[in-house]
């Protein structure tokens, strides 16, 4: 009888609390443009801006994405490290918890890898609303001295929610 009677104020409370309803937006984009990586600036692989509303309930939201793309072994050399990663509102740079690296060596033997596909996600907190916000996936070298990097086809999610 008491687990009867803890149900009843339970109920009454929860009916009283005020839920907002959550707001998504959704978005992607993908190409399947040959891009060749060339300098240790970062070199914008695909962008995407989207427009994040004013829901009323809350003026910020969070955006997840996620990024792919599929590259092409240079066959150029040893210790050739290129990093790819993901950015919002800046296409010069990276955000550090995004960022993935691949290394290509050029070993003439069955092993080496020829093809390699590397991805990334983070989540971008706090996104202003009522405004447009660019994700942007980029790749650049590590160091100059690597060589040139193609890449193949590239994808990019994002998917944002008012917090």
């Amino acid at each position: 009888m008491k687990s009867k009677l803890l149900v009843l104020p339970l109920a009454v409370a929860l009916a009283a609390i005020k839920v907002s309803a959550t707001e998504v937006s959704v978005a992607g984009t993908s190409t399947t443009t040959i891009d060749t990586i060339t300098g240790t600036a970062p070199d914008t692989l695909v962008s995407k801006t989207v427009f994040i509303p004013n829901t009323g309930t809350n003026d910020v939201w969070d955006c997840a994405v996620t990024a792919s793309a599929d590259t092409l072994n240079p066959l150029n050399g040893d210790n050739n490290l290129y990093i790819f990663g993901l950015n919002v509102d800046a296409n010069n740079s990276t955000v550090a918890g995004s960022d993935r690296a691949i290394d290509y060596d050029n070993l003439n033997t069955n092993q080496e890898t020829n093809r390699q596909p590397v991805s990334s996600t983070y989540i971008f907190g706090s996104l202003s609303a009522n405004a447009n916000h660019t994700f942007y996936w980029s790749a650049r070298k590590f160091d100059a001295g690597d060589a040139d990097l193609t890449v193949g086809s590239s994808s990019m999610t994002i998917v944002c929610s008012d917090v």
